[in-house]
């Protein structure tokens, strides 16, 4: 079915699917949960336009309130390496512009400016997921961006700047 189509009755999806009421009427609240369908009283139910963004949302709360630093940084170490791989096979002239960052994060370094290098580390693993033109992987970095950046800046008090600009600069290599 299409957003905004009307869906059949919970009987009438019972005798197609060949499953009883009651499991049409659970998939449907898991449905009307998940986003995917709106049940509208006396209407019936109905297909609802999928928006990623919002749907993506949900990761915010996750994000925020259960993951430690650890957890987040194995999340971008799973996203990071193959965003970075899918990155490499597609990139054209926007390596420079890595580079370009890579270099502003050594400036911001050097000038001991911890939150101006968690933003240009941001910014460098943002462009990267742009490059890999995979939409998913844009909007998902679009979305964790804030919650990444600001565990970037205890990461780096805790490990040090070294290594972040060692890896940085052997994925623009």
């Amino acid at each position: 079915w299409k957003p905004a189509d009307k869906l059949p009755s919970e009987s009438e999806l019972a005798n197609r699917f060949g499953v009883s009421r009651v499991t049409v009427r659970q998939a449907l609240q898991k449905l009307n949960t998940m986003g995917l369908v709106e049940t509208r009283l006396g209407s019936g139910t109905f297909v609802k336009e999928i928006d990623a963004g919002s749907t993506m949302q949900e990761l915010l709360p996750t994000a925020y309130l259960s993951s430690s630093l650890d957890q987040i940084m194995e999340f971008r170490r799973i996203i990071d390496s193959e965003s970075a791989g899918l990155a490499a096979r597609r990139a054209t002239e926007e390596v420079g512009v890595l580079r370009q960052i890579n270099s502003d994060m050594i400036q911001e370094y050097e000038a001991g400016d911890l939150k101006g290098f968690a933003r240009k580390d941001s910014e460098f693993h943002f462009k990267i997921g742009e490059i890999s033109k995979n939409p998913l992987l844009i909007k998902t970095n679009a979305i964790l961006q804030e919650i990444l950046r600001s565990s970037m800046v205890d990461f780096i008090e805790v490990r040090g700047y070294e290594s972040a600009i060692k890896y940085h600069t052997l994925i623009v290599e």
